[in-house]
């Protein structure tokens, strides 16, 4: 039971990160990406815990807290390696093409 509200939860923040993201809120967006991060970490989904920190890592880009944000992308970056070893559909890999053109961005930002 509790698994299944850390994912409702997760999802619950992740929305709203998403809607505060569209409306260039990002200070707030990173708020709920946070507490989605904080739930992920609960349920032990990598896919979920990658997902938010991405996400985290890309408000703070937008915030220009480089620093921050390199930390989580890295984070992010080796649960994406992680999870491409074990899937052949190339999502994943994907995944981390994304994670090192965010990286790539900040440092040319840094």
């Amino acid at each position: 039971m509790r698994l299944l509200l850390a994912h409702i939860k997760s999802g619950w923040h992740h929305g709203k990160g998403v809607k505060y993201s569209k409306k260039r809120n990002y200070e707030l967006s990173l708020k709920h990406y946070l507490k989605a991060l904080d739930y992920a970490r609960k349920t032990d989904n990598l896919g979920s815990i990658a997902n938010e920190l991405e996400c985290v890592a890309i408000n703070y880009y937008r915030l220009k807290d480089y620093d921050r944000a390199k930390l989580y992308a890295n984070e992010c970056l080796n649960i994406y390696k992680q999870l491409s070893e074990k899937d052949d559909s190339g999502f994943f890999d994907k995944c981390v093409d994304r994670v090192k053109e965010l990286l790539s961005n900040i440092e040319k930002l840094n």
